[in-house]
């Protein structure tokens, strides 16, 4: 076994173990039954269509903005709350690390400046327009955030197609 392994002077270096290893390739082992070799058998693949299937109803009902910011969960959600009203959008949450933090629900979360902040569309009964997406995106940047990804929220057949942070209700 190598030191790093072991721990002691009598491990073999580096060298001694690869050389013990590159020696016994080929052999087969003494005392050890050696399991078969049995080729893997892959089914062929079945003709799929997904013509004739019903396609689902989508709805997008808002976006998760991923921001880069050094301020609390606080300051950086009383801002967004502020900023999200005048582009068709409501602040739902702010999560760090999988975890809401704003509205805060208690947990202590080790945050880092990577956010995600979830809006949802003012008009949940319509398709989240492009236009909202863009004026919500110049807010943002606007008020001197820098956002780096975003990802649609949407509703496949009345069920939510995204999964919610810890503590998100």
């Amino acid at each position: 076994m190598p030191r790093d392994v072991v721990g002691d002077a009598r491990a073999a270096g580096t060298r001694a173990y690869t050389d013990a290893i590159i020696a016994n390739l080929g052999k087969v082992p003494e005392g050890v039954r050696a399991r078969q070799y049995q080729p893997l058998r892959i089914p062929p693949a079945r003709a799929t269509s997904a013509e004739g299937a019903p396609a689902p109803a989508r709805k997008a009902i808002g976006l998760d903005v991923f921001v880069e910011s050094a301020l609390p969960a606080a300051r950086l959600g009383d801002l967004l709350s502020q900023l999200a009203p005048a582009a068709g959008f409501k602040l739902k949450m702010i999560s760090n690390r999988g975890t809401q933090v704003y509205p805060t629900r208690g947990a202590e979360t080790d945050c880092v400046d990577h956010w995600r902040c979830r809006f949802l569309h003012a008009q949940p009964g319509e398709d989240l327009p492009l236009e909202a997406v863009h004026r919500l995106l110049d807010a943002i940047q606007g008020a001197g955030l820098r956002w780096m990804h975003l990802e649609k929220l949407q509703v496949f057949d009345g069920k939510p197609g995204f999964t919610k942070a810890q503590g998100e209700d």
